[in-house]
């Protein structure tokens, strides 16, 4: 939109020139099989869900408690199946789009690495640039299942730095 471009920067394009995904949740139409709830989290506490689902220790569970709340109700319900595609990224794809980089922990226990799978696979139908990592034995954020910031696995690092260099064009 021209009238959000500003003129701090004359004759630099403020278009997104490349993207990287770092396990980042896609399609909330598709929640993991293994944890989905048809409680509304607008309606329960999170006290009695977790108690009732497991919570932290169950995987998946805050995938399903914070769609849910954000959606203002239980992504199991078919009247909130709209709003889960509205709010879905992988809705907005276009050929158009820049290059992406996705990388996910295959060990994943927040958001499943299937998210990261299939936006590669649409972007690759719409002909969009597209690398896919999926880091075996990683975790969310890249620590190992369990581990804490001190173990997180750098190998993340370096494919995106270079990603960006190629495609921002800085050295």
């Amino acid at each position: 939109m021209a009238e959000l471009e500003g003129s701090g920067n004359p004759g630099a394009s403020s278009a997104v020139q490349a993207v990287v995904d770092w396990f980042g949740p896609v399609d909330v139409t598709t929640p993991p099989p293994q944890m989905v709830f048809e409680d509304d989290p607008c309606l329960s506490s999170f006290g009695a869900l977790s108690a009732l689902y497991g919570g932290e220790s169950t995987p998946y569970f805050y995938w399903t408690f914070a769609w849910g709340a954000f959606l203002g109700g239980s992504p199991a319900d078919p009247a909130i199946e709209g709003l889960a595609l509205r709010a879905s990224p992988i809705t907005y794809l276009d050929p158009s789009d820049p290059p992406f980089l996705i990388i996910h922990g295959e060990a994943d226990g927040m958001i499943p690495v299937e998210q990261s799978a299939l936006l590669a696979a649409a972007l690759e139908a719409a002909g969009v640039d597209v690398t896919f990592l999926a880091l075996p034995g990683a975790g969310h954020s890249y620590a190992p299942p369990g581990g804490t910031p001190q173990e997180i696995d750098s190998s993340f690092l370096e494919p995106t730095l270079s990603f960006l260099a190629t495609h921002l064009g800085i050295d």
